[in-house]
């Protein structure tokens, strides 16, 4: 609330700065002005009252238009008087909200036809550089209004577009940020988007911003939320085995993530999560690690194509990272770097990371079995079937795994049984204990097994 005596003093001398008698010598007092100076004021300033504080923002402005150089600069710096620390506190609170951009950059020429920000304000609230600014301003996403005091160029930002552009900034995230929680790769996540189990983030600024895959942040919360929700409660069955270890019996195809994801967490899918305190400390965020599964309930979907129809508006990536790549063939790190010392797969650096061709990390998968999809398919535990299969000199053996094509040539000779024989999860009590285990890279390496 402001006082009856400084609104009067306000409404005389914002009347004085904005009217035709403005070119006489300030005084803080509008007793000193004559009577026309004095009736005009009381007038002009009591216009800019309606419609607050838009009224007087727009009567500023017109005052504004036109002037250059040092007229422009005299009336500034006159409306700063009124809220400086020798003003009336009321009244200085009262402009200074209402004129924000008169008491930041004070040697800009600055507009008031609608509230504004600089450039560095912009980069200050958002996180983004200058170079930014100008490529949003390029592709018209934010409104601007420019001002020149001489040759120099000054321009102001639609301060609600900023601040749209911040929110929608804030409340979505990479894409990869979800892929490295879950655990799985980026085409998983695009999955999802099909599903409609997570939103792609569309704000046009965000687009030019950023051309990474980006994510609505309340809606990736919530996809965790529910899973941690409907997990199951109590002790896991016998033949209960991490996710990511049953993901690993399909091979030469894209696993079915979004499928079964939607599934986990409808409730379709019964799982149980590995309690904090008996998970290994390497894998803390990876969340499909956590998740126990009965592998004959989950991994009939994991290997079930795809509905291609479901991506359609979903931007998917014809490139994959070598954790994807590893991922989809199977193997690991110190395998991944075989594959790219072979020449099997070309890896080319952007950005952080390097990057392979997604069809060409397709035809290999299908070219090669890896020892997990093979242990499943031929019903063996994968350590020592493996060793059988490295024994075998009729086995053509590439950076990845077995031709399929002599797998399935010699499948019947192969072949142990119709089970599957997978490494059971042991919690406290068990054969082993994952937190003691935790340090031992032997154990690290055989836990990604099946």
């Amino acid at each position: 609330m402001i006082s009856p005596t400084s609104l009067i003093s306000f409404i005389c001398r914002i009347g004085w700065i904005l009217g035709s008698h403005s070119d006489l010598d300030w005084s803080f007092s509008p007793a000193s002005l004559d009577q026309p100076a004095l009736a005009e004021a009381v007038s002009v300033g009591t216009g800019t009252l309606g419609n607050w504080p838009d009224g007087l923002r727009s009567t500023v402005a017109d005052r504004l238009r036109g002037t250059v150089g040092d007229e422009r600069h005299v009336i500034l710096n006159r409306i700063r008087k009124l809220g400086d620390r020798y003003a009336p506190t009321d009244m200085a609170k009262l402009v200074r909200d209402a004129l924000p951009e008169a008491f930041k950059m004070t040697q800009r020429a600055m507009s008031f036809e609608m509230p504004t920000m600089l450039s560095c304000d912009i980069c200050k609230l958002t996180g983004i550089d200058v170079d930014d600014v100008r490529r949003l301003e390029a592709a018209g996403i934010f409104t601007t209004i420019e001002t020149r005091v001489g040759q120099r160029r000054h321009v102001q930002f639609s301060r609600a577009e900023v601040h749209e552009f911040a929110r929608h900034k804030k409340g979505s995230q990479r894409a990869t940020r979800m892929a490295e929680a879950l655990g799985v790769p980026r085409y998983a996540i695009e999955q999802l988007l099909g599903h409609g189990e997570v939103v792609r983030e569309t704000h046009p600024g965000l687009l030019i911003h950023d051309d990474n895959l980006r994510l609505v942040t309340s809606t990736v919360d919530a996809l965790f939320k529910d899973l941690n929700g409907v997990a199951r409660k109590g002790s896991p069955p016998e033949d209960a085995i991490p996710l990511w270890n049953a993901s690993r019996a399909t091979g030469g195809r894209m696993k079915n993530w979004g499928e079964t994801l939607r599934l986990l967490r409808s409730g379709a899918i019964h799982f149980w999560l590995i309690p904090d305190d008996q998970r290994s400390q390497a894998r803390h965020s990876k969340y499909v690690r956590r998740i126990l599964v009965v592998p004959g309930k989950v991994i009939p979907v994991l290997s079930s194509e795809f509905d291609a129809a479901l991506l359609k508006g979903v931007p998917t990536a014809d490139v994959m990272s070598q954790v994807d790549a590893a991922e989809l063939l199977n193997i690991d790190a110190v395998q991944m770097k075989r594959v790219a010392e072979s020449g099997d797969l070309t890896f080319s650096g952007h950005g952080k990371a390097l990057w392979a061709k997604k069809n060409d990390v397709l035809e290999l998968a299908l070219a090669y079995i890896s020892s997990p999809e093979a242990a499943y398919l031929l019903g063996g535990p994968v350590r020592s079937f493996a060793k059988r299969l490295y024994a075998r000199t009729d086995l053509r053996r590439g950076s990845v795994g077995w031709l399929r094509e002599d797998i399935a040539r010699e499948f019947d000779n192969l072949k142990v049984g119709d089970v599957p024989v997978f490494d059971k999860w042991r919690g406290p009590g068990g054969r082993f204990s994952l937190a003691s285990r935790a340090n031992s890279r032997s154990g690290q390496r055989n836990s990604l097994e099946v």
